[in-house]
């Protein structure tokens, strides 16, 4: 099989990515238990085993898939052949590996200070390991580079292509770095010990991400001969900023309103479960509004 694929080899490796670091999450689960132990627990939660692998790789994996795009592209890397694909699944599986322990050389506690700067110290613990992750995939790629079958001419980009592959570079990481972004900030606030369930906030929050990026298909009418990695940026990083500053504002208010009430005065409490409700169903219609007019 040969032909030319810009996401198919990304696809590819992100899939032995996300397998093989929830195989190494399972062994880490066995030797952290014992073996009877973990298997009572696939017996009679094997959900809540599949759901925990899920929050614990899915962005993750999501993040894979667009650097590693981007990195084949940079390399010329497209054809898509035995010889490739063997490349990519060996060079993922070693990428899995020493990827699993970056993340846990960057835990701290910040506990005890204010939500605001905890929320900064994280995000930029967390960028740093991010930045571990795309060196260690870019240098694996580049060492293995000679080895790849590829094209005499660059990606063949069209008026179609381009204008596909740009949104689709766009909504990936605008997903990953707004999801990822709000955890970070929930996690700060502790939004778990509101009286307003958080798996509904947070469904609330996904679709309205899912939505808002959807929306942004217009804005992608032209075409190019190149990734314009600059724009991508941008228009990533701009109306990410200002999401994040809503949602922190909206987080600040919630937390300075007496959530007490709203079991121990029925006049106050019906007013404020409102006001929480009608703040969280229009967190996603702001995103959709800045999505499309900074993009």
């Amino acid at each position: 099989m040969k032909e030319n694929a810009f996401f198919t080899l990304p696809l590819i490796g992100s899939f032995i990515y996300f397998v093989i670091s929830c195989l190494i999450t399972i062994s880490s689960m066995i030797i952290y238990f014992d073996l009877a132990y973990f298997w009572e627990l696939i017996k009679f939660s094997p959900f809540n085993i599949i759901n925990y692998l899920l929050k614990t790789h899915i962005l993750d994996v999501v993040f894979v898939f667009g650097i590693l795009s981007l990195f084949l592209h940079s390399l010329n890397v497209h054809i898509i052949n035995k010889t490739n694909v063997e490349l990519v699944i060996i060079i993922m599986v070693l990428f899995s590996v020493m990827a699993y322990f970056i993340p846990k050389t960057l835990l701290f506690d910040f506990g005890d200070l204010y939500p605001i700067k905890n929320i900064f110290i994280i995000i930029i613990s967390v960028m740093f390991y991010l930045i571990l992750y795309s060196l260690l995939l870019y240098y694996l790629l580049n060492f293995s580079n000679k080895y790849f079958i590829k094209n005499q001419q660059s990606f063949p980009f069209t008026a179609t292509n381009s204008t596909k592959i740009h949104f689709n570079l766009f909504a990936i990481f605008t997903t990953f770095v707004l999801i990822k972004g709000y955890l970070l900030i929930t996690n700060v606030f502790q939004l778990f010990s509101m009286e307003i369930s958080n798996n509904i906030l947070n469904i609330v929050y996904i679709s309205g991400i899912l939505i808002a990026v959807g929306l942004t298909i217009p804005c992608f009418k032209q075409s190019f001969d190149r990734i314009q990695t600059d724009r991508l940026i941008k228009s990533i990083i701009q109306p990410s900023i200002i999401i994040f500053i809503c949602i922190i504002v909206n987080f600040i208010f919630i937390f300075k309103v007496p959530t007490a009430l709203l079991y121990k005065n029925i006049e106050y409490g019906n007013l404020l479960s409102i006001t929480c409700l009608m703040q969280i169903v229009l967190l996603p219609l702001i995103i959709a509004l800045i999505l499309n007019k900074v993009t």
